[in-house]
């Protein structure tokens, strides 16, 4: 029995994080979808331990962009269909999502923007075997002790500070800078 509450942030790891735990959460509001933000859940369901893994944000538009590209449907394409991540990047980070899916804070927050998830975990910090994050989160769901996250989805994008000029990688900073602000990343002061 799952007795917890995943709050799977797009392009965060989360593929890795069901893997590893094998969730298949049944109180998901939509089956046929598997990114929810927190206020999505029923009532019932936010009693329940809840955590997110966030990532680097400017890591995380890179890791959109081309994860995207090799994987929209055709009708998505036109949102992708860049020849390279600075020209999309350019064209103003165009996503078939009606809502911004870059600001992590969005899904781990209530309406007031107060943090109500019980954990934020750093991918950066959890992909690291035996890292203090990974086993606080496997104690604090009780799993197996062998567990290790599997590195599902993986990126070949590790620089992903190449893909910026200055200005851009200015933008980006503006961009993502109520996340930067919100789970302190101090990297970007």
């Amino acid at each position: 029995m799952i007795d917890f509450l995943f709050i799977h942030i797009p392009k965060c790891g989360g593929s890795s994080v069901v893997k590893a735990f094998d969730y298949h959460h049944p109180h998901y509001p939509d089956k046929s979808k598997e990114h929810y933000r927190w206020l999505d859940y029923d009532e019932s369901v936010k009693k329940k331990y809840s955590f997110a893994v966030v990532r680097d944000p400017l890591a995380r538009i890179v890791s959109w962009f081309f994860f995207h590209k090799q994987t929209c449907s055709e009708e998505e394409l036109k949102y992708y269909d860049y020849e390279t991540f600075q020209d999309w990047f350019d064209d103003g980070l165009k996503t078939h999502w009606g809502s911004d899916p870059f600001t992590m804070k969005n899904w781990v927050c209530n309406k007031s923007g107060n943090l109500i998830v019980d954990d934020i975990f750093f991918l950066e910090e959890i992909s690291r075997p035996n890292s203090f994050h990974w086993l606080k989160l496997k104690q604090k769901i009780k799993a197996c002790e062998s567990i290790q996250l599997p590195h599902e989805m993986s990126s070949n994008h590790y620089n992903y500070k190449g893909y910026f000029s200055k200005e851009r990688y200015q933008k980006a900073i503006s961009i993502c800078q109520e996340d930067i602000e919100f789970f302190k990343l101090h990297a970007y002061e």
